[in-house]
């Protein structure tokens, strides 16, 4: 995240600073050069220093959704586990299991 206080509302093509729209970044000192970050925020100011923006600027990939994977419940659990145990046998006739 980038914050910067530019003097005027507007870019130098003469359009409003507003959030969503790409910036230019050339600050060789943060290794920043030649980039264009994605404005998130842009305070408007105005007094006695003139008209100024205060730009709060983030690379794109910052506003990449990521995936949620969704923790199942207990139940949810519960029920998948008694649908993998194998169905007991019945009719032996001795009551006992295969190899018994």
């Amino acid at each position: 995240m980038l914050e910067v206080e530019v003097d005027s509302w507007r870019d130098s093509a003469g359009k409003l600073w507003e959030p969503n729209f790409k910036a230019p970044q050339d600050l060789p000192a943060l290794k920043l050069t030649n980039k264009e970050w994605l404005i998130a925020e842009v305070p408007y100011l105005r007094g006695k220093n003139g008209t100024r923006a205060h730009l709060t600027l983030m690379p794109e990939e910052a506003f990449q959704p990521e995936p949620v994977i969704l923790a199942p419940f207990d139940w949810q659990v519960q029920e998948a586990l008694e649908r993998s145990r194998p169905s007991p046998r019945y009719g032996h006739g001795d009551g006992e299991g295969p190899g018994r």
